[in-house]
């Protein structure tokens, strides 16, 4: 065995509490069409250390284009991703392999799951849980669909954590987002511990989410403190929300108060008290506004002609229409014996003269019917016929009665001649008071009419004013609002702080996994710190000895990966025990350190490889010479040399 494994630190290995990891993949192969002849790679992965090695090209390619880094795609679709590479080499795997199936074993809490996932657009996604990859073209296997899988993972390994969603927000806790933790690749560039597959942009997650979601399956987050969180966070929006709506409200506050300036000169004096000053105005108007609206009450109960010249008018036009009924009845009266003389005279007929009559109407005081026509009705008021002698008499003296009735119809004439005189003159005086009181009632109309403009613009400015009066008492609520939600939120983050700190038995543990891990990998006695922050996650290395700055980036965060993944297989974790890196060598860390990473997971004779766990390295540096081989080495080493010896043998 190799002499750089042979650690003799005091700490003593990490014991395992179960025999395998929750989650680890057994069986990988992925086949150029659904048939078992087709295949064009099968890997057999175990427990424990798994290593896919790029050797480097003769060609200078050092590696790379070797297909390492399809292979972690393509694994962590298998386990769960919603896609198997990025936007440009998905589509041209398709045109390679437009029929291609990928497929593989699962062991999820002891119990295997075949999966099968077709590469192509379309395709069914299914599952079998309880059977294994030989089975995989049974005809008869029960399938189900892929998504009882991602239930189970959800199930496994997001419910026990005991949330929903992440304190204080509405986005839910997924297995996706745990997966980008498990399987750290080149797009996060191993340069932050909380900087995880930055390129799957529809699954970014706040760094505040990710030391929450690694603080929950390593159990360092209570239920307290999850309460604290999500009161803490409710007073962080809540802060920002009134940051943002501050400006909104002076914005619509200053256009008020410019708009009013404009007619109350007291709003352009410099530094004057806005609130003081426009609660003063708005009790001034709304006394004016007092004032206009009983103007208005009163302007509604009349019509502005007045009792006098109302009583004049009703006068006047009561002697104008009783003069032109005097002369109405006149002239009918004139007329009707015009027609009555004209029949004494044999110039029309009785019928016609009935006719005539009845063209004339009724005369006030007078019955229209003729004398004939109401004796044959029986009117009692018709005088009956007198004996033939003396209508005899009568007949014989209707040449004087024409006469006399001539006469009648003159003197008729003379008295109508001066009630029209009196009623033309009735009719000039009505003319004159109508114009009168049409003034008037124009004139009251008008102001009418100005009141109610007056009270809409006061109504107008009356807005204005209570909302700029109400803006700027929100204005000061909401600054006394933001003093104090900065000091609740000061207290409140120093009480987070003390809860992280009251943590200290999960901590603890951490911290010791991280100073094993540490002090194997510098082969130096080394205690290392963890602390979680609100949004970022703290570790520290106190050692004797040289390293270099630019090395510590790296190897802390890959200590603290290796360290969660080694303390998970205590009893009681939520951790999966699965971890997988691409090529972690390619950041700035020294090969000799990262030639332990090996041997780390490998084990040694004193201490064994732990098979609680599965670690899938995919590596350009080569690994230790002793590790270059199987069972660690799950297949041939990969090149670009040849299209065989790519992990698709082809070029894509």
């Amino acid at each position: 065995m190799n002499q750089q494994t042979m650690l003799a630190f005091s700490r003593p290995p990490i014991r395992a509490d179960r025999e395998e990891p929750r989650l680890w993949v057994k069986e990988f192969a992925i086949y150029s069409d659904f048939k078992a002849d087709k295949e064009i790679r099968h890997l057999s992965l175990r427990r424990g250390l798994n290593i896919i090695w790029a050797k480097e090209s003769e060609t200078g390619a050092s590696g790379h284009a070797a297909g390492k880094s399809t292979f972690c795609r393509l694994l962590r679709y298998l386990i769960g991703d919603t896609h198997f590479g990025t936007e440009t080499f998905r589509p041209a795997l398709r045109a390679k392999f437009p029929d291609a199936v990928l497929a593989g074993e699962v062991i999820l809490n002891g119990e295997p799951w075949l999966i099968c996932r077709p590469l192509s657009i379309q395709g069914h996604h299914w599952c079998a849980p309880g059977h294994r990859l030989e089975e995989l073209f049974n005809a008869d296997l029960p399938k189900k669909d892929y998504g009882s899988f991602t239930e189970a993972l959800h199930a496994a390994f997001i419910t026990p954590l005991g949330l929903k969603n992440y304190p204080g927000t509405e986005k839910h806790l997924e297995w996706l987002h745990l997966l980008q933790w498990l399987s750290r690749d080149q797009d996060a560039r191993y340069s932050d511990n909380l900087q995880w597959r930055a390129s799957d942009g529809e699954r970014n997650l706040l760094n505040s989410h990710k030391t929450n979601l690694i603080r929950l399956v390593l159990g360092h987050l209570e239920e307290g403190e999850l309460l604290m969180q999500e009161a803490h966070s409710k007073l962080l929006k809540d802060r920002t929300d009134l940051k943002t709506k501050i400006p909104k409200l002076q914005f619509a506050r200053d256009r008020s108060i410019g708009e009013l300036a404009k007619k109350f000169p007291e709003l352009k004096a410099a530094n004057f008290d806005r609130e003081s000053t426009l609660m003063e105005l708005q009790h001034r108007l709304k006394q004016e506004k007092e004032k206009l609206e009983e103007k208005q009450t009163q302007q509604n109960t009349h019509d502005g002609v007045g009792e006098v010249l109302q009583a004049q008018f009703d006068s006047q036009k009561t002697t104008k229409d009783q003069l032109a009924t005097q002369v109405e009845g006149l002239e009918k009266e004139i007329q009707r014996q015009k027609n009555n003389l004209r029949y004494q005279r044999k110039e029309i007929t009785a019928e016609e003269l009935k006719i005539e009559h009845a063209k004339l109407g009724d005369i006030a005081g007078k019955c229209s019917v003729l004398l004939e026509d109401a004796r044959k009705q029986g009117c009692p008021l018709a005088p009956r016929p007198d004996r033939d002698e003396i209508q005899a008499e009568r007949l014989q003296q209707a040449t004087d009665s024409s006469e006399r009735l001539a006469a009648y119809i003159e003197s008729l004439q003379q008295r109508l001649a001066p009630f029209r005189k009196d009623l033309k003159a009735a009719e000039a005086a009505l003319e004159e008071i109508t114009k009168r009181v049409d003034d008037k009632k124009k004139e009251h109309t008008d102001a009418k009419a100005q009141t109610v403009k007056d009270l809409q613009e006061l109504i107008r400015i009356c807005d204005t004013v209570d909302s700029a009066l109400n803006d700027t008492i929100e204005i000061r609520e909401s600054r006394e609002k933001q003093s104090e939600l900065d000091d609740e939120i000061t207290t409140s983050t120093a009480d987070l702080a003390i809860l992280r700190k009251q943590a200290t038995e999960v901590l603890s543990l951490l911290s010791e996994d991280f100073s094993h891990v540490a002090s194997h990998l510098t082969q130096s006695e080394i205690h290392g710190m963890v602390e979680f922050h609100a949004e970022s996650i703290g570790t520290s290395l106190s050692y004797d000895g040289d390293m270099s700055s630019a090395a510590l980036v790296t190897l802390r965060l890959l200590i603290l990966d290796l360290a969660c993944l080694l303390g998970s297989v205590r009893k009681g974790t939520k951790h999966p025990g699965f971890l997988l890196h691409d090529s972690p060598r390619e950041a700035d860390l020294s090969s000799h350190i990262y030639r332990r990473i090996f041997t780390l997971i490998a084990g040694t004779e004193q201490d064994p490889e732990n098979q609680a766990i599965q670690y899938i390295i995919a590596t350009t540096e080569p690994p230790p010479k002793h590790l270059q081989k199987e069972p660690w080495l799950v297949c041939p080493p990969l090149s670009s040399d040849t299209p065989k010896d790519r992990f698709m043998k082809s070029i894509i």
